[in-house]
């Protein structure tokens, strides 16, 4: 039996909702502090894992992904017939700078489920990332089929035409309003730099709640 309850779900999936989403991982680990299950347990449970590392990697910098990759590596057994789970490890994996693994996850992901658009999407990434623009192509192809006229599968399909990079590809939003208006548009360099400084600095700071 999982941790979560009908009432949690609905309490996180309002959160989402509202954007509060670090408060996601605050409802769920003051479960912890109030002694209804314990720490392991919300580590070890794969639903609640999802969620914890889905607020993780929106954070979008590299403490939040080396987080999200530690915690979703955790219960990997759990997850790696999971469509979501092999999705959010491979971006995780992306921006920490192991491209081999996260096509490897990305791949296991699209065989697991393939009915998951998104894997589609990670997959094209990252396969155009490794240099094979045949198998990012038609992975995003795949993808636009499950949601037809999707403006990320759209973006991704014209961007391996015009070869721009896998910094600017992971570098959209999901509403293409939003996204024509963002000036940040090269976040994997960003979070390489944050990830060199970390490294420089030879150090690992243990994360609390």
């Amino acid at each position: 039996m999982g941790i979560l309850t009908d009432e949690m779900r609905a309490h996180i999936e309002k959160l989402d909702e509202e954007c509060y989403l670090y408060q996601i991982v605050e409802y769920l680990y003051e479960g912890v502090r109030e002694r209804r299950y314990t720490q392991r347990a919300l580590e070890n449970d794969l639903e609640a894992v999802l969620w914890i590392a889905y607020v993780y990697i929106n954070l979008d910098t590299y403490e939040g992904y080396r987080r999200a990759e530690q915690i979703l590596r955790n219960v990997e057994k759990q997850g790696e017939d999971s469509g979501v789970w092999c999705y959010r490890y491979s971006v995780a994996l992306t921006y920490l700078g192991r491209y081999e693994q996260a096509l490897q996850y990305a791949r296991q992901g699209t065989q697991s489920d393939p009915e998951y658009p998104w894997g589609w999407l990670q997959l094209s990434r990252i396969s155009y990332h490794c240099k094979d623009r045949e198998e990012a192509m038609a992975a995003a192809r795949r993808g636009l089929e499950l949601v037809p006229g999707d403006y990320e599968f759209t973006t991704q399909i014209r961007e391996i035409e015009e070869d721009v990079g896998l910094s600017r590809m992971v570098s959209h939003y999901i509403d293409e309003e939003a996204d024509r208006e963002r000036t940040d548009i090269d976040s994997l360099t960003r979070i390489a730099a944050e990830r060199e400084k970390r490294n420089n600095k030879g150090k690992t700071e243990k994360f609390e709640f």
